[in-house]
C-alpha cells in the first residue's frame, strides 16, 4: 500500500478513534451529572421533608405546647444537610462519591416518624384541654329552654369553628392566635349559660354534662325537678 495511503488510513483512525473517545467522555460527564443531580434532588426533598416538623415544633414550644420527643435527631439531620451543602460547594464531585446521602436519609427516617408521633399527641391533648366539647343532645335540648336559643346557637358556630383545627393543627401563629381566640370565646359562650339565673345545682349538673356525663350525686331534687320542668329528664346524661 502507497505511503499516502497508508498515511490517510492512520489520520483517520486516529480521527475516529478520538470521536470514540470524545463520545465515551460525553457520555461519562451526562452520566455523572446525572448521578449528582439525583443526589441533590433528593438531598433537597430531604432537608425539604424537615422544614414542616421544625416549623411546627417551635410554633408548639412558643405556645407552650410540650412535645415528648427529644428533637435532637432532627437538629443533628438538618446539621448534616448542612455539612453537605458546604462539602458540596468546595468539591461538586464529593457528592457523588458517598454514601453519607443514604445514612442521613437513614436517620430522618429513624427520627421523622417519632417526632410526627410526638407532635400530634401534643396537640390532641392541647386541643382536647381548650376545647368546651359539648353534646349535641343537651345543645338541642338547652335550645328548648327559654332564654337560652341565641347562646346555643352562637356555641354552635363556634364550635364547628373550633373543630376545624381539630386534626389539622395550626401551622402559624397567626392561626394559632384565631384558634385560642376562638375556643376561648366557646368557654365563654358556655359559661354565660351556666351563669344564667339558675340554681348552684343547676349549674354544677349542666357543667358536669359538658365532660360527657354528670355524677349521680349531683342529681339532687332541684336538678331533677329544674330537668322535668323543662323537659328534659329523659335527654340528661348521667355516668357510672
Amino acid at each position: 500500500m502507497p505511503e499516502d495511503s497508508t498515511t490517510l488510513l492512520t489520520t483517520k483512525a486516529s480521527h475516529l478513534q478520538g470521536k470514540v473517545s470524545a463520545l465515551k467522555d460525553k457520555k461519562r460527564r451526562a452520566d455523572r451529572r446525572k448521578d449528582f443531580e439525583d443526589r441533590r434532588k433528593t438531598l433537597k426533598s430531604a432537608r425539604d421533608d424537615l422544614k414542616p416538623l421544625a416549623k411546627k415544633r417551635v410554633l408548639f414550644a412558643s405556645n407552650g405546647i410540650p412535645c415528648e420527643h427529644e428533637s435532637k435527631g432532627i437538629r443533628t439531620s438538618i446539621d448534616e444537610l448542612r455539612e453537605v451543602q458546604g462539602r458540596f460547594e468546595e468539591d461538586p464531585d464529593w457528592v457523588i462519591n458517598t454514601d453519607l446521602r443514604d445514612r442521613i436519609l437513614d436517620r430522618i427516617r429513624g427520627h421523622r416518624r417519632p417526632t410526627e408521633r410526638s407532635l400530634d399527641a401534643a396537640w390532641r391533648k392541647y386541643y382536647k384541654q381548650k376545647n368546651t366539647r359539648i353534646s349535641e343532645d343537651l345543645l338541642a335540648a338547652l335550645e328548648e329552654v327559654d332564654g337560652f336559643e341565641a347562646d346555643i346557637q352562637k356555641i354552635r358556630n363556634l364550635s364547628s369553628k373550633v373543630s376545624q383545627w381539630e386534626h389539622q393543627p395550626p401551622s402559624s401563629q397567626s392561626e394559632f392566635d384565631s384558634f385560642e381566640k376562638r375556643a376561648s370565646a366557646l368557654q365563654d359562650a358556655w359559661e354565660r349559660i351556666e351563669e344564667q339565673d339558675l340554681s348552684p345545682d343547676v349549674k354544677a349538673f349542666l357543667s358536669a354534662t359538658v365532660s360527657g356525663g354528670a355524677p349521680l350525686k349531683l342529681v339532687t331534687i332541684e336538678v331533677r325537678e329544674w330537668l322535668e320542668e323543662h323537659d328534659l329528664l329523659d335527654r340528661a346524661t348521667v355516668s357510672l
